[in-house]
């Protein structure tokens, strides 16, 4: 019989074992042989991935899916649940094999910006998007980019991980294999995108004159700061201003603005 770990909501049974494995935190493994004593989905909330099931002890005890899992650091099959980096989504412009789908509501892409090389398919819109009721010219008309291949490489992103996590179950019901989810997402990119630019201030000036081809800005010259519409700009301009670049602006319109006011496509 099972002792009561604290953790049994979040046990991770993989059907491939010959007994039940039990991932902690601290990354050891306790071994429950008595299985078959086992109930698997308890209050039907099982989930199946790769021969795997889920065990909860309490409904209300379940939390969302990580990469294709219940809890994905209690997984005893990792292998099943890819992730995207920081540093992969980072590289996707030498990368046109790949396509990073981000499900954020339009409004927000307009608020925060967008991650480079990404395309926009709603939460809502996700599972009409990849079913076979939408054809590939259409996909291709609404989203200006070919309807991906059910194993073409995908990488889906939101805020904070949690819809990009929903929208892949979604299209993994629909066949599509290749699909990983980028869990750190807008704000993960947008705080370490924030970290380079204090990193790169911090260069020598020898250093910044070879990687730039200009003079590294003193701490008095005058610095702009742009993006999308005004809010990357800011943290760029706020974390320049705590280093001491004193005279740091941001150019609030960003290139929405520029574009419009230059009658130029904002794409």
């Amino acid at each position: 019989m099972l002792k009561n770990t604290g953790l049994l909501h979040k046990i991770f049974v993989n059907r491939n074992l010959p007994s039940l494995l039990l991932r902690q935190q601290t990354g050891s493994l306790s071994t429950f042989t008595n299985t078959n004593s086992i109930k698997l989905n308890t209050y039907n909330v099982g989930i199946q991935t790769q021969n795997c099931k889920v065990l909860v002890s309490s409904k209300s005890q379940v939390i969302h899916r990580v990469s294709g899992c219940l809890c994905s650091q209690f997984c005893t099959n990792m292998a099943a649940n890819p992730i995207a980096t920081y540093e992969e989504v980072k590289d996707l412009p030498n990368h046109p094999e790949k396509l990073l789908i981000d499900v954020r509501e339009p409004h927000e892409l307009q608020e925060t910006g967008k991650i480079p090389t990404s395309i926009n398919i709603p939460l809502g819109d996700v599972e009409r998007a990849f079913s076979d009721n939408t054809s590939s010219s259409e996909f291709e008309r609404l989203y200006g980019v070919p309807k991906p291949k059910v194993d073409d490489y995908l990488i889906l992103s939101c805020r904070t991980g949690r819809r990009s996590q929903t929208a892949i179950d979604i299209i993994e019901k629909l066949g599509y294999t290749n699909a990983r989810n980028f869990k750190g997402s807008w704000t993960e990119w947008a705080e370490k995108e924030v970290a380079d630019l204090e990193t790169e201030l911090n260069l020598s000036s020898d250093n910044f004159r070879e990687k730039y081809g200009r003079e590294k800005p003193s701490k008095t010259n005058e610095i702009m700061f742009h993006c999308s519409k005004g809010g990357r700009g800011q943290k760029a301009c706020d974390a320049a201003i705590a280093m001491g670049f004193v005279n740091a602006r941001n150019y609030k319109g960003g290139w929405n603005e520029w574009a419009e006011k230059e009658s130029l496509s904002k794409e």
